[in-house]
């Protein structure tokens, strides 16, 4: 995948000079929006994609405890 490709984003004005004017790279802010965005989309993926799992852990949970316990020393 190229990175760094030029590509347009709708901003608006006000903000995008006030961010400049602050010496915030709208580049930067877009990419880590971006990247960020990436995360928290494939973090809820895979929670999703895992729920059955979680659920059925949680009954054996339920059923059996969880392991060594009665055995910690914490």
């Amino acid at each position: 995948m190229e990175t760094g490709m030029p590509t347009n984003v709708s901003a608006q004005t006000d903000k995008a000079f006030e961010a400049n004017g602050l010496g915030v790279s709208l580049s930067e802010a877009v990419e880590t929006t971006q990247e960020d965005a990436g995360r928290e989309s494939q973090s809820e993926r895979w929670v999703e994609e895992n729920r059955k799992a979680f659920a059925e852990y949680d009954e054996v949970v339920e059923g059996n405890g969880v392991f060594s316990e009665g055995r910690r020393l914490f």
